[in-house]
């Protein structure tokens, strides 16, 4: 069976976030990781399944060395938008070497499994129109909302869907604009037509990322869902760090940690020169 090509239309984006650290009316989107290390891919490795939003914050810190110009502290990155946090692990999968891959799906229509060739640098993201708050009109009147952060993932995770949906439109929610500036908000429950207002004007817009991509059968010609979420793909290529600590430790008899130390690079160089010397690879 022949794998099927996924393209897309967009050109490669330079390294800079969708949205940015808000700062004096302006935005600082810059970005720039660490080299990463072993024991980087083992923190992803060793994530739980239902990664949490603390893990990802976690995650981040220890793989970025600034974001918008300042240190990536955890807090700073458990403060950035949920799109520039998704770019954030998206942007590592690439650091990582993984710009290029293919991505496993079943069709829908015939059930057949098949492949298909992601771009990670090409997926779709939507820009930023209106940055880091907006207006929208409610019940309770035109509510100013800001846009979600990872600090707001983070409280909601332990609600079941429904009131996390509702106590995250609550939180968003920074006054009521008037005539004469910007009140606070009484509270007070959001009805559902005022949650799906906040929701629909938060992606109208706020950026976004994309964690779904279509891709169209070889056999039947039907187009189907790929789940390309960042953190998905990215336990797929750390999965490759213990069997290199295996290989170089049986080699060259260093400790584990010593290993994960390793800037990945060179140690995939490593894994290379063992390879060769058992007559693995050219």
């Amino acid at each position: 069976m022949e794998p099927t090509t996924t393209t897309f239309a967009q050109p490669t984006r330079p390294a800079t976030l969708p949205g940015g650290v808000p700062v004096a009316g302006s935005r600082r989107r810059t970005f720039s990781f660490r080299a990463p290390t072993g024991e980087l891919e083992m923190q992803i490795a060793e994530m739980p399944g239902r990664a949490t939003p603390a893990a990802v914050t976690m995650l981040l810190s220890a793989a970025l060395a600034e974001v918008g110009g300042v240190e990536a502290t955890a807090e700073r990155i458990e403060r950035l938008s949920v799109a520039d946090r998704q770019y954030l692990l998206r942007a590592l999968l690439i650091e990582l070497g993984q710009d290029e891959l293919w991505v496993s799906a079943n069709c829908a229509g015939c059930g057949t499994p098949f492949d298909a060739r992601v771009v990670v640098s090409q997926l779709p993201m939507e820009e930023a129109v209106e940055y880091p708050e907006t207006s929208v009109e409610t019940s309770h009147g035109r509510l100013r909302v800001r846009v979600p952060d990872g600090a707001d993932q983070k409280a909601i995770a332990a609600l079941d869907y429904d009131k996390a949906i509702a106590a995250l439109a609550a939180r968003l929610v920074l006054g009521v604009e008037t005539g004469s500036g910007l009140e606070p908000w009484a509270g007070g429950e959001l009805s559902a037509a005022d949650i799906d207002a906040i929701d629909q004007r938060m992606y109208e817009v706020f950026p976004a990322v994309n964690t779904r991509v279509q891709a169209r059968c070889p056999d039947c010609g039907r187009m189907g869902t790929l789940d390309v979420a960042p953190l998905r793909l990215l336990r797929r290529t750390a999965s490759s760090v213990l069997p290199d600590v295996d290989t170089l430790a049986r080699h060259y008899h260093w400790p584990e940690a010593e290993i994960l130390r390793l800037p990945r690079q060179r140690r995939m160089r490593y894994v290379g020169f063992v390879d060769r010397s058992r007559g693995f690879a050219g």
